[in-house]
């Protein structure tokens, strides 16, 4: 039988799951900060003397703050009061292509599922014997400009001015595909996101007999006060979840198990 500690020594992170009403348990992922805060409004009553006859404490708050490296489309449905539904439109990027001699035209190679109006061409005409990168306009077939212009067709075929036979270009441009996953965020009305209870798990050896140390809290009504993305160049990105947790119907807000196993 394991001893229990009951003063606690902590290092390091820990997980959390969210679980919506009816539902199981979804693992937020590769958590790597979890901050919980609890706050108290004081209100103090003063007579004529300079420190307060009384203090009493009012409202009360739990403000609860996740970061976490791995994103999967529930959890940004979760944070977001988004839907989840299949087919996405990606994009294409730089993808090279060469003007040919006559037609002067290229096909895009999901040119068959172009989404109208996302092309990018940054095609390399010669400038005084020099390659000179430059954003080509789109414009309506038929008014294509040598150096200037291009224009492509609702299947992606790409047309050029006589004189840009030759020149090297890069597409970028968006695309249906029938894989993956699309969260979709409408405008909901007020007091619409979803509440579920959150769960904290942290482990550790407990040094008097080498058990492992569980402190397990358990949040039983939050809603989400959204997420944070942050792209940087040179570093992973670590998303950043709020919560704020309140009383359940029961009347129940939080509980926190310590045990020894």
């Amino acid at each position: 039988m394991a001893v229990q500690t009951v003063d606690r020594i902590n290092f390091g992170t820990g997980r959390f799951y969210e679980t919506l009403p009816g539902g199981y348990p979804f693992p937020i992922a590769n958590a790597t900060d979890i901050n919980v805060d609890f706050k108290a409004d004081l209100k103090e009553a003063f007579g004529e003397g300079g420190y307060p006859l009384s203090v009493a404490d009012g409202h009360r708050s739990i403000d609860i703050t996740a970061k976490h490296y791995n994103l999967t489309p529930q959890a940004l449905a979760n944070a977001t009061n988004g839907t989840i539904s299949t087919g996405t439109s990606p994009f294409a990027i730089d993808e090279p292509h060469t003007v040919p001699t006559t037609p002067f035209t290229f096909t895009l190679t999901n040119g068959a599922t172009l989404v109208p109006n996302t092309l990018v061409v940054v095609a390399y005409p010669l400038v005084s014997g020099v390659n000179v990168p430059t954003v080509y306009n789109i414009v309506a077939s038929g008014s294509e400009a040598v150096g200037v212009s291009c224009s492509v067709s609702p299947v992606g075929v790409v047309k050029f001015a006589a004189a840009d036979t030759g020149i090297n270009t890069q597409c970028t441009y968006q695309y249906t595909n029938a894989a993956g996953t699309r969260v979709s965020v409408a405008n909901p009305f007020q007091n619409s996101a979803k509440a579920y209870q959150l769960v904290a798990i942290k482990r550790d050896n407990a040094p008097l007999d080498n058990s492992t140390a569980q402190l397990v809290y358990t949040f039983f009504a939050v809603r989400t006060a959204g997420i944070k993305n942050q792209y940087q160049e040179g570093a992973f990105t670590v998303y950043e979840r709020s919560y704020k947790a309140y009383a359940n119907p029961a009347g129940l807000v939080f509980q926190c198990d310590t045990v020894n196993v």
